[in-house]
This record gives structure tokens, C-alpha cells and sequence, in this order.
């Protein structure tokens, strides 16, 4: 009987140690998975460009503005972005702004996926 407890004791041990073996482990190479990738989005990319810019003097907001317009005006998306986003600073004119609202108006139109996270920047 003794033996018989013995044999069942190390065999338990046994199964229980493989089993454990395989928590934590990360699933063969042989499976296949999806790969997640992520690209920054319009109201991404004016979100991180007014943090970035919050603390921007007067002097250095319009050679800013003056580059961001200029990109914008040859269609560069990211120049778009930025004078959206420039629009929103504190030493923003009232023009400026009004533009900027304009031009956020026309890519949300161009750009319907991305509607729903800009539409934060109308109110």
C-alpha cells in the first residue's frame, strides 16, 4: 500500500509540473496571428501638435503658422494638420481661427473615417 501511495504521489507530481510548464507561454510560431498596426490619426496627430505647442512664444507661433499655411496650400496633409491645429492656439486671431474651423469643416469631409474624432475640434 505504501508503494502503491508513493507510485501515485510522484505521478501526480509529475502531471501537475507538465501542465504548469505550459501556463505562461506564449502560443507556437506555427499558429498564425493577426498583426495590430496603427497609424495615428487627424485628431491624433492635432492633439500631440497642441501639446507640444502649448507653451509656444508669439515669434515662434508665426513662423509656425506662415510654414503650416504654405504646406497646406501644396496640399500636405500634415501642413493641414498643424494649421488646424495652430488655429487652436491661444495666440491665434480671430481669422485664423475662423480658417482653421473652415479647414477643419473640408477635412472631415475629405476624410469621413476620421470624422467622428475631429468633430471634438467644432464645438
Amino acid at each position: 500500500m505504501k508503494g502503491f501511495s508513493l507510485f501515485f504521489v510522484m505521478l501526480s507530481g509529475l502531471l501537475l509540473s507538465s501542465c504548469a510548464g505550459g501556463f505562461g507561454t506564449r502560443p507556437s510560431s506555427d499558429q498564425s496571428q493577426e498583426s495590430v498596426v496603427s497609424s495615428p490619426t487627424g485628431a491624433d496627430t492635432i492633439l500631440s501638435c497642441l501639446a507640444e505647442r502649448q507653451e509656444m512664444s508669439r515669434k515662434d507661433f508665426k513662423a509656425a503658422y506662415k510654414t503650416a499655411s504654405v504646406q497646406a496650400a501644396g496640399g500636405v496633409e500634415v501642413g493641414v494638420l498643424h494649421l488646424i491645429c495652430l488655429s487652436l492656439h491661444e495666440s491665434a486671431s480671430c481669422k485664423q481661427l475662423k480658417y482653421g474651423t473652415d479647414t477643419v469643416v473640408k477635412y472631415i469631409k475629405a476624410h469621413p473615417d476620421d470624422a467622428a474624432r475631429l468633430r471634438i475640434f467644432m464645438c
